[in-house]
């Protein structure tokens, strides 16, 4: 009997994912993470594991095109690159080796890893949720170098324009983020 309301409790509901789906749920969250001011450790290690498997999808169809694949990285000089990229995100899931270590962990790159894992979301074809949007219209206004779509530039340069305090942007996408009909866009449906 105990089986039984223990299957029924725990085993009776589930999700069937593909790895595009787990992609964008892990991004959608994160951004959404970001974006709301959640715990830096948390965020990079949703934003990690989702970075990690839009990588693979992409170098599955022969896209490299990744920070940690770029062609100005010497293959010597490549694997500590990227054992320095991972190093946060394998501190917070590993102890097995170091269970007493401590790390500086300088969380105000996580923006770029997002950026990152979003252009290799969108490279391997998939269409851009909401919730990348939002997030690729705050990185364009915030730093218009960086990040560029001519279609809507001339608007964004109005927002930049007339905008003293470069932080309401993260106001504005908070606000873009809770549209009707788009909260919890990342959450399970059934």
């Amino acid at each position: 009997m105990e089986g039984s309301l223990f299957e029924e409790e725990f085993l009776s509901e589930e999700l069937t994912l593909s790895k595009t789906d787990v992609v964008r749920r892990q991004l959608n969250t994160g951004i959404r993470m970001f974006f709301f001011d959640w715990d830096p450790v948390a965020l990079h290690t949703v934003v990690s594991a989702g970075h990690e498997v839009a990588r693979d999808l992409a170098h599955s169809t022969g896209i490299k095109k990744s920070i940690k694949d770029s062609p100005l990285l010497s293959e010597s000089e490549r694997k500590k690159f990227i054992d320095a990229v991972n190093y946060p995100q394998n501190f917070f899931k590993h102890a097995d080796r170091d269970p007493h270590s401590r790390m500086a962990f300088r969380y105000r790159l996580i923006p770029l890893f997002i950026l990152d894992a979003v252009m290799q979301y969108i490279a391997i074809g998939e269409e851009p949720t909401h919730e990348m949007k939002v997030f690729l219209i705050w990185v364009q206004l915030k730093y218009p170098s960086l990040l560029r779509y001519e279609p809507v530039e001339a608007d964004l340069s109005k927002i930049r324009s007339t905008t003293k305090n470069p932080n309401s942007f993260r106001a504005l996408a908070k606000v873009l983020l809770n549209e009707p009909g788009r909260v919890g866009n990342s959450l399970p449906t059934r």
